[in-house]
């Protein structure tokens, strides 16, 4: 206290100092900080204890008693400096799962038209004439298409963690979440792959869907912009519960069953779009 009424006291001195002040403001002003230099000076040290604990006299939070330690009657009021909200710290948070959907996007299109290519250039028949089961061709096609998602996916995650301060709050929520859309993209590229019957066919007609969803699902334009119906049409896309299970793992701070629906969307409709297309490119081989 002693040292705060000094403080007040030299600034009570400089007022004549001050510019844009009149004459009877400055002599409030002087008035006011010289009466806060002789309260606070007027203050007996031995008085404040340091050793006291506010948490065990302050019972209330906003008052302390004379046993405290404190003056009798000096009103404390306690206020938490600690940033608790939910939500992202930077803007890269919320843009790199977007760059992890573009980046299965360009996997899906990509395996999904080398598939047609194979099938055109006889690729394909070859591995059919080896004694392998169409089942197994298409597992190997899907299992490669798996790895490449991945691995991009734990790429960005890399860089945008130790680059540009993307946090991680749960290291398994996140692989849970990687995993089911690398595995939702295999499906979808099966599907993409029946589009057509040439490989220009399956790029246009697949790229189109692609974007669409990408569109809708909030990897062009984040959802919270979005108007509130274009908010719930987004959430027939895979590209939205994607970004949803990333978010879940980078910032929202998801719990584990808080991450199972976003996961079990994926995988639902990744398997649906690899059924369809196994079917429909059963067909068609046969």
């Amino acid at each position: 206290p002693q040292k705060v009424g000094e403080e007040f006291t030299w600034l009570g001195e400089t007022v004549d100092t001050w510019s844009g002040l009149d004459s009877g403001l400055k002599k409030t002003a002087k008035r006011l900080l010289g009466d806060m230099g002789n309260l606070f000076e007027s203050f007996d040290s031995t008085a404040w204890d340091d050793t006291a604990s506010v948490s065990d006299t302050v019972s209330d939070g906003t008052t302390a008693s004379s046993s405290s330690g404190l003056p009798a009657g000096l009103p404390i009021k306690t206020t938490s400096v600690i940033d608790d909200r939910v939500g992202p710290r930077s803007g890269f948070e919320i843009f790199f799962p977007t760059a992890v959907m573009w980046g299965l996007l360009g996997c899906a299109a990509t395996f999904g038209a080398s598939l047609v290519r194979e099938r055109q250039t006889g690729t394909l028949l070859r591995l059919r004439l080896a004694p392998l089961s169409r089942g197994y061709i298409l597992a190997g096609k899907g299992l490669s298409c798996f790895i490449a998602c991945f691995a991009i996916c734990i790429m960005l995650i890399i860089i945008g963690h130790y680059v540009f301060g993307v946090r991680i709050t749960n290291y398994v929520h996140l692989t849970m979440a990687l995993i089911s859309c690398s595995l939702c993209f295999v499906g979808i590229m099966m599907g993409i792959s029946v589009m057509g019957k040439t490989e220009e066919a399956v790029s246009g007609a697949g790229w189109g869907v692609l974007l669409v969803l990408s569109m809708i699902g909030g990897a062009m334009v984040p959802a919270f912009v979005m108007p509130d119906w274009l908010k719930t049409v987004s959430f027939i896309s895979p590209i939205r519960w994607g970004l949803i299970a990333i978010e879940g793992a980078i910032w929202r701070d998801y719990t584990f069953s808080e991450m199972l629906f976003p996961v079990g969307v994926l995988l639902a409709f990744g398997a649906v779009c690899f059924t369809i297309g196994v079917i429909i490119f059963s067909r068609r081989d046969s």
